[in-house]
């Protein structure tokens, strides 16, 4: 692509999200609601492993935002996840599970979000949920909350979706019911990006990263991520300790590449039947560019982007206008 188009293509972005119209919202949906839910019926088959299968008659929330049309569980799970290629679009109620667009893998067996408990992904019992406006930021968000059992364990989810942003907030509380059996590693996890069989992991620690890291458990993470590609475009998904919540630094939590597309963050519970472990988490899902990054602070972490000469130049530019923005309104 022409040099000067993506460097007018950057400062359009900048100005453009000011004007986009969106709605913010939440209703319900079901799969049945999807543009073409009859490649659930191809893909169920007795053998199958994609967690649909077995959540095709779940009771779904749809949460619209500019950026960003997310549909949650009961559980505050993300089952599916559409990014924006512009911001405010609106898909007019058409859903492909099967489009590039859906940032969630519908064949993979865990959905976005998922509560790992010793490496696996078991059936929620216990539900209970409720959802209510409030904001963050300034803007309008949902504070969705999520409490129900797993095996022995009780777990109580808060998610926040902001209305303009990319990021969810999620702050995870996870205890012990009866006495356990010696430390269980617990683990809050993402299944993969799009149609990307092999995107690119890395993983922050202090002021370095890891591209491409082995399956190994890393201590205390500055984030982790699975991105299209490395050439700064596509698409990417994010998952950070949250700034924006005192104490919730990496102190404690590993992060994992789980697969070749697959992705955590940890923390050990203790054996002690009282015990518990929270997470502090955000999660950055839609465009790898470095604009949106800026806009949501994450272009600060080492290495998540790299840009070149002119990306540098487009951010200097992008930093004095958001600093004349900032003095005149």
């Amino acid at each position: 692509m022409n040099r000067k188009l993506v460097f007018f293509l950057a400062l359009f972005s900048l100005f453009s999200a000011g004007f986009a119209r969106v709605s913010f919202g939440i209703r319900d949906f079901s799969a049945a609601d999807f543009r073409n839910p009859q490649v659930l019926d191809e893909l169920c088959t007795p053998s199958a492993t994609s967690f649909w299968c077995g959540a095709r008659d779940a009771d779904l929330k749809l949460v619209t935002s500019k950026g960003l049309d997310y549909m949650f569980s009961e559980t505050g799970e993300v089952v599916a996840l559409y990014s924006k290629q512009q911001r405010g679009q609106d898909f007019g109620g058409s859903y492909n599970l099967d489009g590039a667009q859906n940032l969630i893998p519908y064949t993979s067996s865990i959905p976005g979000g998922a509560v790992l408990v010793a490496g696996k992904y078991g059936a929620p019992q216990d539900v209970e949920s409720n959802w209510v406006e409030t904001r963050y930021d300034d803007a309008p968000a949902l504070e969705g909350t999520f409490s129900y059992r797993l095996g022995n364990l009780r777990v109580k989810k808060t998610v926040v979706v902001s209305a303009v942003r990319n990021s969810l907030s999620v702050s995870l509380q996870v205890r012990r019911t009866a006495p356990g059996q010696g430390e269980t590693l617990l683990q809050y996890a993402y299944p993969g990006i799009a149609r990307q069989a092999a995107p690119v992991i890395k993983v922050g620690q202090g002021e370095t990263f890891t591209p491409n890291p082995a399956p190994e458990a890393v201590a205390n993470p500055s984030y982790i991520s699975l991105q299209a590609n490395n050439r700064n475009t596509g698409t990417a998904l994010v998952v950070r300790p949250n700034p924006n919540v005192e104490g919730s630094g990496s102190d404690a939590l590993t992060a994992t590449p789980l697969s070749a597309n697959q992705i955590a963050m940890g923390k050990t519970l203790p054996a002690a039947s009282s015990a518990q472990v929270a997470f502090e988490l955000q999660t950055y899902a839609g465009p790898n560019e470095m604009v949106r990054f800026l806009q949501e602070g994450y272009l600060e972490l080492p290495g998540l982007f790299q840009p070149n000469i002119l990306g540098r130049l487009s951010l200097g530019v992008i930093i004095v206008l958001r600093a004349i923005h900032g003095f005149v309104g």
